[in-house]
C-alpha cells in the first residue's frame, strides 16, 4: 500500500503530516487520508514526495501502479489468473524488445533481460 510506505518514509525523516501536506499543497486531512490509504495516492505527488523523502520516484511510481492494478483485480474471481497472464505477456514483450536491442548492441538478450530485471524474473517464477 502506498500510504503505508509514505508514512514510513515520513516518520524516518521526522517530518510531520502538516509539513508534507504543505509541501504538496494539499489539505492536511486529505494527506492524512492518503497516508492511511483511505484516499488513493495521486500519481502527481510522487515527484515532490520522492524529493522530500529522498527516495526514488521509481519506488513511489511502482507502489502507485501496483495499487492501481490491485484496485482492478482484487475483487475479480479471475484476478490472479489475469495477473499471471499479464505478467506472461509483459515478459514476452520485454524479451522481444531485448532481442531487438541485442541485435543492435550485440549482447545476449536473455542474459541482459534477467540481469536488468531481477524483480520481473522473480515474479515470473512465483506466478
Amino acid at each position: 500500500m502506498p500510504g503505508a510506505r509514505i508514512k514510513k518514509l515520513r516518520e524516518e525523516k521526522g517530518i510531520v503530516q502538516r509539513q508534507v501536506a504543505s509541501r504538496l499543497e494539499v489539505d492536511f486531512a486529505f494527506f492524512s487520508k492518503m497516508e492511511n490509504d483511505d484516499k488513493p495516492v495521486s500519481r502527481s505527488y510522487n515527484q515532490k514526495q520522492s524529493e522530500l523523502f529522498e527516495t526514488t520516484t521509481e519506488e513511489l511510481e511502482t507502489l502507485w501502479l501496483s495499487d492501481k492494478m490491485m484496485e482492478i483485480i482484487q475483487n475479480e474471481p479471475l484476478g490472479l489468473e489475469s495477473l499471471r497472464h499479464s505478467v506472461k505477456r509483459f515478459l514476452e514483450l520485454k524479451q522481444l524488445r531485448m532481442q531487438n536491442q541485442s541485435k543492435i548492441i550485440g549482447r545476449d538478450s536473455a542474459c541482459n533481460f534477467f540481469i536488468l530485471n531481477p524483480l520481473v524474473y522473480l515474479i515470473q517464477i512465483q506466478l
